[in-house]
């Protein structure tokens, strides 16, 4: 009499050191050049040890590239000694410094400030337009790839599309 379900697998477990029933690949070791290897365990050792088999991992998919935050974290903001706390904090434009809201700030990212503390400042839409229009000009003069073809330069591309997607809306500060 055959019996029909799910399919059972044999093999050695790497845990107890014997063959078992219901293996699962837990762990891929990978060496240079050399002969590599796996590790299997059997449903005992997986419950005794906390083993998760790898093909039940969450595997966390890198973040989506996002051309505001790598644009905005290579403009040069104006020496951090001389900001106020205010535009160290997000609180205030640190070109212009105006007083920022939801609406009209752009995260400018952590960046190393005085005396080596962190700082976390946000510009107005308008001021990061306005920089990164300024890199976009300016980049091409330091830029080997932008002498042979300006158009195929991803650092041009970025602050191109970094000051289109941070113009202001009608009426904001300019």
């Amino acid at each position: 009499m055959t019996t029909t379900g799910v399919p059972r697998t044999f093999g050695r477990c790497a845990w107890h050191e014997a063959f078992a029933e219901n293996v699962r690949l837990i762990q891929v070791d990978e060496q240079g050049s050399g002969a590599g290897g796996v590790r299997y365990a059997c449903p005992p050792c997986r419950d005794r040890y906390g083993l998760v088999p790898l093909a039940d991992r969450v595997h966390l998919a890198a973040p989506a590239f996002d051309p505001i935050a790598a644009g905005t974290s290579m403009l040069a903001l104006p020496r951090t000694s001389r900001l106020t706390d205010g535009q160290r904090d997000g609180e205030a434009c640190p070109w212009c410094g105006i007083e920022l809201t939801t609406r009209n700030r752009v995260d400018l990212g952590v960046r190393p400030g005085p005396y080596g503390i962190p700082i976390h400042p946000w510009g107005c839409r308008s001021c990061v337009s306005r920089q990164a229009r300024e890199a976009y000009a300016q980049h091409p003069r330091s830029c080997r790839r932008c002498a042979r073809d300006p158009y195929s330069c991803g650092v041009r591309k970025l602050w191109r599309r970094l000051a289109l997607e941070t113009r202001p809306a009608g009426g904001e500060h300019t």
